[in-house]
């Protein structure tokens, strides 16, 4: 190399001016991915949920009737009545936040067992591609009839709109309506009463 007379160095060999430095790059925590919450177990109004995430550092759950827990996974939770619910975990670790949700329907049908049976009847049951499902309107007026899986998504509704007191027939066809093998839930909703009945297509 040379340097001209005003001290500017001139380098004549372009080829050399890079040195490599090893480095080690350690990703500490993983970005969390979309899972869905885990309905582990049911009964009555008792209800346990999870999720399957690692290298959560912390986490939320919100039951969707006001209460939380920040201290287990799986989470069990008691709700005080039936109803339809939105349960959500907030899953949180240095790379970020993510959030899921499941809406569940809360039948609490081990406390309503004896009024279900006066209400609602399906013949046969377990049945293998149709049953018929009886139904008593104690009195006369607006009501649906749907249907809901296990996680309590509607998935059907088999009749809606004015009846008269007395009782009403309507055929389930789980073929028709596209529902796989496994247990369902038939609720009857009239302004002044609410049933449920579980039946099994095999």
């Amino acid at each position: 190399s040379i340097t001209d007379p005003d001290n500017n160095f001139l380098e004549t060999n372009d080829s050399n001016n890079w040195a490599a430095v090893p480095i080690a790059i350690t990703m500490q925590h993983n970005p969390l991915p979309a899972t869905p919450i885990n309905l582990v177990a049911a009964s009555g109004l008792t209800y346990t949920f999870s999720f399957n995430n690692t290298d959560v550092t912390s986490w939320t759950w919100n039951f969707g009737d006001g209460g939380t827990d920040t201290l287990n996974n799986p989470a069990t939770h008691t709700y005080a009545a039936p109803g339809t619910y939105t349960v959500t975990v907030i899953m949180t670790n240095p790379c970020g936040s993510i959030t899921s949700t499941q809406v569940i329907m809360i039948t609490g049908m081990e406390e309503q067992g004896n009024f279900s049976a006066v209400l609602l009847k399906a013949n046969p049951n377990p049945a293998d591609g149709t049953t018929t499902i009886s139904f008593m309107m104690p009195e006369s007026g607006a009501m649906q009839l749907e249907v809901y899986n296990l996680l309590g998504e509607r998935v059907a509704v088999l009749d809606q709109g004015s009846k008269s007191q007395g009782w009403h027939n309507t055929t389930l066809d789980f073929d028709a309506l596209g529902l796989s093998n496994g247990a369902y839930f038939i609720r009857l909703v009239t302004p002044a009463h609410y049933s449920v009945l579980r039946v099994i297509k095999n």
